[in-house]
């Protein structure tokens, strides 16, 4: 009998200390039976709710949560103890002046030895400030995500506005350049026909870079076609494609080995154009640049 009080005496001193850590830490702290029917909660906790403890009764703790997160949280809850689970979730509690705040909510549950719940231990922390931050934060980005598309938009409305603008005129230039060669073209001197070939890869290069402008909007709304490209082919076709952008320069090329991938043929010879006609502008005019693609 004595041994018997006196375990008795030391669970009840194990409990005390345990309802003493509890109302000590900043935050609400509770305890549920295997059931997931609370039990205890600390003075933080019934502050908060405006509702004490009562040792007849069994809190309606759903009936705190916000009614839009409510069917979430209990079938969470339920699926957590069935599956004897640690339990996570942020949702929104009522205080005892009807305000809702974020919490965000973390539960433990204690089993003996065949594996059964015995208590399941919780905690709720008060993340509304956070929340609220992250909510205005995100809505700022969307905000902006928004107006940026919208500058987009106009941007490529413009684009393809200018860039029928400009090639017009730039095929008439051309045409009016072919007829007047063809009527000229006998009584051109070296320098004179250098000149004239300078024009026309101008006017090409100007016209080409029309056509690129006019593509942004298509580029961005156009789905992906991944096919093989064997990229010495495609490589051999941006040297091409360069050619009328390099008047006034000399290069020697040296292509491969290079692979066959899959991706979007357009994209590839469009990045590999860009890339390449980059480098090429670094060389001084007059130089004859060297370029290898391996």
């Amino acid at each position: 009998v004595t041994e018997l009080r006196a375990l008795q005496q030391q669970l009840s001193q194990s409990e005390e200390e345990l309802r003493i850590q509890a109302e000590s830490i900043p935050q609400q702290i509770w305890t549920a039976r295997p059931d997931g029917m609370v039990d205890f909660y600390n003075h933080r906790t019934a502050a908060y709710l405006g509702k004490q403890m009562d040792e007849h009764e069994a809190p309606d703790w759903l009936s705190f949560v916000h009614p839009d997160d409510r069917a979430s949280v209990q079938a969470r809850w339920e699926t957590a103890i069935a599956g004897q689970r640690y339990y996570e979730a942020e949702f929104r509690l009522r205080r005892y002046d009807g305000e809702y705040r974020w919490f965000a909510v973390d539960t433990v549950p204690v089993t003996n030895d065949q594996g059964e719940i015995v208590r399941i231990y919780g905690s709720a922390t008060d993340i509304h400030d956070l929340h609220t931050m992250n909510t205005v934060l995100e809505a700022r980005v969307e905000d902006r995500t928004q107006r940026l598309t919208d500058l987009n938009s106009e941007l490529r409305t413009l684009a393809t506005a200018s860039s029928e603008e400009i090639n017009e005129p730039l095929r008439r230039l051309r045409g009016f350049l072919h007829l007047l060669e063809g009527r000229v073209a006998e009584h051109l001197d070296v320098k004179t026909r250098r000149y004239f070939d300078l024009v026309q890869g101008e006017a090409v290069r100007a016209e080409r870079l029309a056509e690129d402008f006019k593509a942004l909007g298509y580029l961005e709304h156009r789905d992906l076609k991944p096919v093989l490209v064997p990229l010495v082919t495609l490589v051999l076709q941006v040297r091409s494609d360069l050619a009328p952008r390099l008047v006034r320069q000399t290069a020697t090329w040296s292509v491969g080995p290079l692979p066959v991938v899959t991706g979007d043929a357009m994209l590839l010879r469009q990045a590999f154009t860009e890339l390449l006609h980059h480098c090429l502008k670094l060389v001084p005019e007059g130089n004859k640049a060297q370029v290898e693609v391996n």
